[in-house]
């Protein structure tokens, strides 16, 4: 699920691939701890034509769907017969991938990609999976 200005919207699937950048540092050749990398992170989410429907609506007031502001996304992901909340923080909408078959008896999904652009980032449980960053 996920809340775009006030209206909920029930999300069928949706991935998070994350990327926590890092190195090792040397002195001399030889390994001297490691280094931060940068951080990125993007994810997939598929919705039905009601829910795509009214996403449509809400960028239409916002005058395209370019301008959709960035929103956060929880969900729940059952890993191992465990429940974890993840989140992920500014999320910006890219434009929905339409799948037509108008002989398909089922309803199609739409694909909906995301860049998670937030300063908190993600975080499952909770538990934050990129320290901050100073001087960004």
């Amino acid at each position: 699920m996920i809340t775009v200005d006030g209206e909920q919207i029930h999300v069928q699937e949706a991935s998070l691939e994350v990327d926590i950048g890092s190195g090792v540092a040397t002195k001399a050749g030889k390994p001297s701890g490691s280094l931060r990398g940068p951080v990125s992170a993007k994810g997939m989410m598929k919705i039905d034509g009601e829910e795509l429907d009214k996403l449509l609506t809400k960028a239409l007031a916002a005058g395209s769907w370019e301008m959709l502001e960035a929103l956060d996304v929880m969900f729940y992901a059952f890993v191992g017969g465990k429940e974890r909340k993840v989140e992920a923080f500014g999320c910006k909408l890219k434009a929905p991938g339409l799948s037509i078959n108008t002989e398909e008896a089922e309803q199609p999904l739409h694909d909906i990609e995301f860049d998670v652009t937030g300063e908190d980032f993600v975080a499952i449980n909770g538990v934050p999976l990129a320290a901050p960053r100073s001087g960004t």
